[in-house]
């Protein structure tokens, strides 16, 4: 896909999006897109980048975030957590740590701009973000209001937690697709839930 098939894509669930291709390679160098695969188009003919299918989806989050007020850094780094997990300082055994302990977060060392005054933004924009990827995976235009169902898990690994948001009826993401309930509930709602999406 290119960068200018990503941004008419993006468009479908974001339309007040207004970003140039030149400007949209530049959020590739900020982390706010994928970058894409260079393929060599054989001798003077230069080369094509071919960005994954989840970047118009990405990058309708990233513009919907900034409009709301985050920063580019913010959504960066939401993105990444969002993407790859939230990384803990040290190992933890997930099954056995006692969730419902107040110590469990201090157990977990959590990075460090989780903590102080920025950390409540940073939360926010990493909540938002999941939602916000999920609703335009699942084909929702972004200007609509919030689905009414929505499943959110924090799954815990022994190096990191990771954050997942489903919306039965548009996107299940893959990590919940364990869950016979939600699938089915999906199954059932896909289509007729949103609407017209």
């Amino acid at each position: 896909m290119t960068m200018e098939e990503v941004i008419e894509k993006a468009k479908e669930v974001y339309p007040d999006l207004a970003l140039k291709p030149a400007s949209a390679r530049t959020w590739t160098k900020r982390g706010l897109i994928p970058s894409p695969v260079i393929e060599s188009l054989g001798r003077s003919r230069g080369t094509q980048a071919h960005y994954p299918n989840d970047s118009p989806a990405q990058m309708a989050t990233a513009a919907y975030l900034q409009e709301l007020g985050y920063t580019q850094k913010q959504i960066a780094q939401a993105r990444e957590w969002i993407l790859n997990g939230i990384p803990l300082g040290k190992p933890i055994d997930a099954d056995s740590m006692d969730w419902t302990s107040p110590e469990v977060l201090e157990a977990m060392e959590l990075p460090d701009m989780l903590s102080g005054p920025q950390a409540r933004r940073l939360f926010r924009c990493l909540e938002a973000y999941a939602m916000t990827l999920a609703m335009a995976r699942g084909g929702i235009n972004l200007l609509r209001s919030l689905p009414s169902f929505v499943h959110k898990t924090v799954k815990p690994f022994s190096d990191r937690l990771e954050y997942i948001v489903s919306i039965p009826g548009a996107w299940i993401d893959p990590r919940h697709e364990g869950e016979g309930w939600l699938v089915s509930g999906h199954e059932q709602t896909r289509g007729t839930y949103f609407g017209d999406k």
